[in-house]
């Protein structure tokens, strides 16, 4: 009998911590969203090509806007687990966007190897380049939090950033603004 109201004992404890740990981790989500909301590409900035390396570490020049097509940027790293979460939502993106004359691309300031096993642990149905020999491009383009979703237009201005994790609506917006043949700037 003791032992069993022992275990019960632990396990309403183990939920409790459990139930703060989860109320905490959106309290600290919230945070740190605010925070990158502040260090993150402003709408109008521009984005010019830069030199990338792809899964196979082979240097590409990456040209935002080479084919007069609007660029959706996906920025991540594999250490981020706010980064894994946003994966299921930008694979949905890149699936919903397919055909909309959008290129869709992954960046990351991680070596190639470091990204080639996240492909394998977590599902990424778009291209992924990786930055890691060129420190500057992520502090030149203030792309210091991640993850961040970089809408580009045809020209390399940035017409619309997000943030964190995205949102029904943020989705949503995306698809809209792509989908116009103009629009005006977005904000997150």
């Amino acid at each position: 009998m003791l032992l069993g109201t022992v275990i019960m004992v632990l396990m309403v404890q183990n939920y409790l911590l459990v139930r703060r740990n989860e109320e905490n981790e959106k309290i600290v989500g919230a945070l740190v969203d605010e925070v990158n909301l502040h260090s993150a590409m402003q709408i109008g900035d521009s984005l010019g090509a830069f030199t990338a390396l792809t899964s196979d570490s082979t240097f590409v020049r990456v040209v935002p806007n080479l084919h007069k097509k609007r660029t959706l940027l996906f920025v991540f790293t594999t250490r981020c687990p706010t980064c894994r979460r946003i994966m299921e939502t930008w694979n949905q993106l890149f699936a919903d966007l397919a055909g909309s004359g959008v290129d869709i691309i992954g960046l990351s300031p991680d070596h190639v190897r470091s990204i080639n096993l996240f492909q394998t642990d977590v599902f990424m149905s778009f291209r992924a380049f990786s930055l890691a020999l060129d420190s500057t491009f992520f502090t030149k383009h203030k792309l210091r939090s991640v993850p961040q979703t970089v809408l580009v237009d045809t020209s390399g201005v940035v017409l619309g950033v997000w943030v964190g994790l995205l949102s029904d609506a943020d989705r949503a917006e995306i698809q809209k603004v792509v989908n116009k043949s103009r629009s005006p700037p977005l904000s997150n």
